[in-house]
């Protein structure tokens, strides 16, 4: 691909491939990250260690920090805010945990318990169902 050429009159060297240019860093990591393949065994990887569980096991004992993370899409069809929401949340567990705080992942259930009592209340006027 890279042949002399003549422009004007003048006959230029090849240009040099673009790789040849660039200066990259030698990693082992491959070039393809094929998710399907090593995310469940790195998944895995991080079970077998017990990560969450040694996390737990550390902050025992520190000033507690207690964020309650609800369902996504109690009030609503699910749109990119509650991504938003999730990962802001899971940021906020994970810098109070590093701030040495005793910050465990606690999910809310104050939306399906509502939810459940607003189904009972309307499941209890039905003729065939009352209770």
């Amino acid at each position: 691909m890279n042949k002399f050429a003549t422009f004007h009159g003048v006959t230029m060297s090849p240009a040099p491939e673009l790789k040849a240019t660039l200066t990259l860093p030698q990693t082992a990591f491959p070039m393809k990250a094929n998710l399907p393949l090593n995310e469940p065994l790195r998944l895995a990887r991080w079970a077998s260690l017990r990560l969450y569980e040694e996390l737990r096991k550390a902050g025992r004992g520190r000033t507690p920090y207690i964020l309650h993370d609800g369902p996504p899409y109690a009030n609503g069809p699910i749109h990119l805010g509650h991504a938003l929401n999730k990962g802001l949340k899971d940021f906020v567990v994970k810098s109070k945990t590093m701030a040495g705080f005793d910050a465990p992942y606690v999910l809310s259930l104050i939306h399906i318990l509502i939810a459940l009592n607003s189904i009972s209340a309307t499941l209890s006027q039905l003729p065939c169902l009352g209770v």
